[in-house]
C-alpha cells in the first residue's frame, strides 16, 4: 500500500521524465540511471524522490529485489522529517515485498507517525504498519493499528479520486490490508469482527461507496477500541522536534491483547496439563507431565489453524460429521505426544488464539474421540475470585424460561425438573420461569449447583452485553447480573444449558468471567444444541456430580452414554458442552 503522497510523486516524475515513465520492465533499471545522473546535475533535490519512485515501481513491478538495491540511497535521519517519513515507509515496503521486516524500522514508522510532519501519509502507514506488525507477531499492536486503518475506510472510499487509475489504486491498497487483519482477528477469537471485515472486503471488491462515517468507531472489541482511542489521540500531535512524537510509538506497542497466564502444571494423579499459547504466528504446546515440561511449535500457522477450526465448527453445526477434519486437528494437536495422551485419566487444556471455540471432545486421535476413556477440562486461566472458607449458602438452584413467544424452547421446563430431582428435589430448589430478579435472588443465595436453562443470545465483540432471556422474553444482561460485587464463592458447579453459552469473544469467555466471581466449574456449549440432546447431557451430568464424580468426570460420562444413543450419535448433539475450570 502506497501513500498518497508517494503515488503523485510517481506521476510527478512520470510528468518530468517521460522517457523513465514510458520505459518498459527490462528497460527501466538505465532509464532511471540516467534520470539521476540528470537530477543530480541539474535538480539535486530530486535524488531522493527518484530513488522512492525506483523502488515504489519495481515493487508494482513485482520485482521487490530491485527496488532493494535503491534502499541505501534513502536518506535515515539527515533529512526533514516528510522526507524521512516517506522513505522509512518506502524501505518498509519493500521489506515486506521481501518477507524481511526490520523490527526497529516498524518502530521507527510508528514514532515518525507521532509527528505531525508525516500526518500527510497516515492512513497508507497504518496499513503498511499492520502488516509488518503481523508479520513480527506483535498481535497487540497490529491489532491497534489495523483498527485505527478501517476507522478512515469510509472517509477514504467516500472521497475517492474522480481518476479511475487513482482510484483503483486506492482500493488495492485497502483491500491489501483487510484480508490479512482479517485472518489476524480470526486467530484470536475475534470471530464477529473477522466476519465484518469479509462482508466489507466484498463490498470494496464491488466497487461499493460507503459513507464517509461508516466505521469511524468500528473495533473488534470495547477494550481494544479504548485502546486505539487513546492511540488515536496521540497521532500526530507532536509538532517541534522537542515534542514527544515517541508517545504514539509506546501507546501503540504497549498495547497486549489479554495475554494468558503462563501454563500451570498437572496437579492430579493421572493428570495430563497441555497449553496451546500463541507466539509469532504460531501455537506453541507446552505439556506438564510427570516427566517434567515439553514445548513444541506446532507445524501450522496460526491463521491456518484457525481457518482449520472455523470449517470443523460449521461443519458439526451444520450436522455433518467431518470425520477427517476431526482426525486431522487431532494428529495436529495431539499426534507427536499420543502416547502421553492415551495414558491420561484427565486432560487438561488450556487454550488460547483460534483453539478457543474448538469442541476437543470431538477430535479423533488413534481412531478414537479425545472424550473416549478420559476427562476433559479446559482452563480459562481467569484469576479466581476469593474462595477461602466459603460456603454456598444453599444446595441448588435451578432456573428455567422458554424465552417468550418469538422463539420458544420445548423443554426447559421439563430439563429443570429432571436435574432438581438428582438432587432430591430440595425445598426452594426449582424455580418458576425466571426474569431478572429471579436470577439475581438465586445467585444471592450463594448456591452449591446453579442450572440455567434457556435462551443466551452471545454479543462476541462485548460479552459484557451478551445476555439470557427471561420468562417474557426480556433480554437479562450478563454484564449487569455476573459481575462484581456479586459472588459466586462457595458455588462448586454452573451448568449453562444454552445457546453459546460458553460465551467466547476476543480473548474472554463467560466460564472465565464467572470464574472471576469464585464459580468453581462451569458446563457450558459452544452452539445451539437440540433441546432433548442438551436435557439428557445435563440430566446425565448432574446425576453423576450427585453421585460423587467430579464435574468434568460427571459430563464426559455424560457425553461418552449421550453420543452412544442413535439419535444422538452425531458430534453436534454432545461436543458442544465444555467444563471449564479456572
Amino acid at each position: 500500500m502506497w501513500p498518497e503522497a508517494d503515488i503523485q510523486l510517481q506521476l510527478a516524475i512520470a510528468r518530468l521524465y517521460p522517457p523513465l515513465a514510458a520505459a518498459e520492465p527490462e528497460d527501466f533499471a538505465g532509464r532511471i540511471a540516467e534520470a539521476l545522473d540528470l537530477a543530480r546535475a541539474h535538480e539535486p533535490g530530486m535524488v531522493a524522490p527518484l530513488h522512492r519512485f525506483a523502488a515504489l515501481s519495481y515493487l508494482q513491478m513485482e520485482a521487490p529485489w530491485r527496488a532493494v538495491a535503491h534502499l541505501d540511497a534513502l536518506p535515515a535521519e539527515a533529512a526533514s522529517l516528510r522526507e524521512e517519513a516517506s522513505d522509512a515507509m518506502v524501505r518498509l515496503q519493500v521489506r515486506i515485498a521481501m518477507d524481511d521486516i526490520d523490527p526497529a524500522l516498524a518502530e521507527r514508522g510508528l514514532a515518525l507517525l507521532g509527528h505531525e510532519a508525516a500526518g500527510y501519509a497516515v492512513w497508507g502507514s497504518l496499513g503498511a504498519l499492520t502488516i509488518a506488525l503481523m508479520r513480527l507477531g506483535r498481535t497487540g499492536p497490529a491489532l491497534l493499528t489495523g483498527v485505527l486503518f478501517v476507522r478512515r475506510i469510509g472517509a477514504l472510499i467516500a472521497t475517492l479520486p474522480r481518476n479511475p487509475l487513482k482510484a483503483r489504486e486506492r482500493r488495492r491498497i485497502i483491500l491489501s490490508v483487510l484480508e490479512p487483519l482479517r485472518s489476524l482477528l480470526a486467530a484470536n477469537d475475534y470471530m464477529q469482527a473477522a466476519g465484518e471485515l469479509e462482508s466489507l472486503h466484498a463490498l470494496l471488491t464491488h466497487g461499493v461507496r460507503l459513507s464517509g462515517d461508516s466505521y469511524r468507531n468500528w473495533a473488534p472489541s470495547p477494550r481494544v477500541g479504548a485502546a486505539a482511542e487513546r492511540a488515536a489521540a496521540l497521532l500526530g500531535q507532536a509538532s517541534e522536534p522537542g515534542d514527544d512524537s515517541d508517545a504514539f510509538r509506546r501507546a501503540i506497542l504497549g498495547f497486549d491483547p489479554v495475554p494468558p497466564r503462563p501454563p500451570r502444571p498437572a496437579t492430579g494423579a493421572g493428570e495430563l496439563a497441555v497449553s496451546f499459547l500463541p507466539d509469532a504466528g504460531r501455537l506453541i504446546r507446552i505439556m506438564h507431565g510427570p516427566q517434567g515440561e515439553t514445548a513444541q511449535m506446532l507445524d501450522l500457522p496460526l491463521e491456518d489453524i484457525a481457518r482449520r477450526v472455523r470449517q470443523l465448527n460449521s461443519a458439526i453445526r451444520l450436522d455433518t460429521d467431518p470425520v477427517p477434519l476431526r482426525a486431522e486437528l487431532g494428529a495436529l494437536l495431539f499426534g507427536p505426544v499420543s502416547e502421553a495422551i492415551r495414558d491420561a485419566q484427565r486432560l487438561s487444556i488450556a487454550a488460547f488464539g483460534p483453539l478457543a471455540t474448538l469442541p476437543f471432545a470431538a477430535l479423533i486421535l488413534d481412531s478414537r474421540p479425545l472424550i473416549s476413556g478420559r476427562s476433559i477440562v479446559i482452563r480459562t486461566n481467569a484469576e479466581r475470585g476469593a474462595r477461602d472458607a466459603a460456603t454456598p449458602g444453599a444446595a441448588l438452584r435451578v432456573l428455567h424460561a422458554r424465552g417468550g413467544d418469538g422463539d420458544p424452547l420445548d423443554e426447559p421446563a421439563a430439563e429443570a425438573a429432571a436435574v432438581a430431582a438428582c438432587y432430591g428435589d430440595p425445598p426452594l430448589a426449582l424455580v418458576p420461569e425466571f426474569d431478572r430478579r429471579d436470577l439475581e435472588a438465586a445467585l444471592d443465595a450463594r448456591p452449591a449447583v446453579l442450572h440455567i436453562a434457556g435462551h443466551f443470545r452471545l454479543k462476541e465483540d462485548d460479552l459484557a452485553s451478551s445476555f439470557l432471556i427471561g420468562s417474557a422474553g426480556e433480554p437479562v444482561p450478563i454484564g449487569a447480573v455476573f459481575a462484581p460485587p456479586r459472588s459466586l464463592a462457595g458455588t462448586e458447579l454452573v451448568f449453562l444449558s444454552g445457546c453459546d453459552s460458553a460465551g467466547h469473544g476476543g480473548g474472554r469467555s463467560l466460564a472465565g468471567q464467572l470464574h472471576g466471581l469464585g464459580a468453581g466449574s462451569v458446563i457450558a456449549s459452544l452452539w445451539p444444541v437440540d433441546d432433548s440432546a442438551a436435557r439428557a447431557v445435563a440430566e446425565d451430568t448432574h446425576a453423576g456430580f450427585a453421585g460423587g464424580l467430579d464435574a468434568t468426570e460427571a459430563l464426559a460420562r455424560a457425553m461418552r452414554r449421550v453420543a452412544a444413543l442413535p439419535r444422538f450419535a452425531a458430534p453436534r448433539h454432545w461436543a458442544a458442552f465444555q467444563c471449564y475450570t479456572a
